[in-house]
């Protein structure tokens, strides 16, 4: 699916379980009745990049549902992430970099202020593929832009800090 935001506590870390922690996980679950509003410090979500109607859309509904917005738009993920949210609670996501205005435009809309920036490249020859945004719910206006994450080494192997991330 698309990776939204609340995952599995059998797929969390085992260091981070503890009475603290309380990990979800389903198909576009942030509109959850079972979910109470204004509870969460931490969502994090890995949403389909593509609007609709552009690009290619693949033939496998899983594969289309996961890269388009065809059952989530930005828009209501970041509505429902918002509600969620206490203040001060932190959205993670990673997104296309070619859609960083529209998704910092509509973070801001609710409140959500962008605090951190963090780009990913295949290797230090390529163009940032992805991007890594950290929001603060009614934080107040910086936002960081850190060192960007290389995956690969010009040999193809993967960088050091790739190698400390597994």
């Amino acid at each position: 699916g698309t990776g939204s935001a609340i995952f599995r506590c059998e797929i969390a870390s085992p260091t981070a379980r503890n009475d603290r922690l309380e990990v979800f996980s389903g198909e576009n679950t942030l509109n959850s009745p079972l979910l109470t509003p204004n509870s969460f410090d931490l969502v994090v979500s890995n949403p389909p990049f593509r609007c609709q109607k552009t690009g290619i859309i693949s033939p496998s509904d899983e594969k289309a549902i996961a890269r388009h917005e065809i059952e989530l738009k930005l828009a209501d993920l970041i509505q429902a992430s918002c509600s969620l949210l206490r203040s001060k609670g932190r959205f993670c996501m990673i997104y296309h970099p070619s859609r960083l205005v529209e998704l910092i435009d509509a973070l801001r809309e609710k409140h959500l202020e962008p605090k951190r920036l963090r780009f990913v490249h295949s290797n230090h020859m390529t163009e940032a593929k992805m991007a890594l945004v950290e929001a603060i719910k009614d934080g107040r206006t910086e936002m960081k832009i850190e060192n960007p994450l290389y995956i690969y080494k010009e040999d193809g192997t993967y960088t050091d800090e790739m190698k400390a991330l597994y």
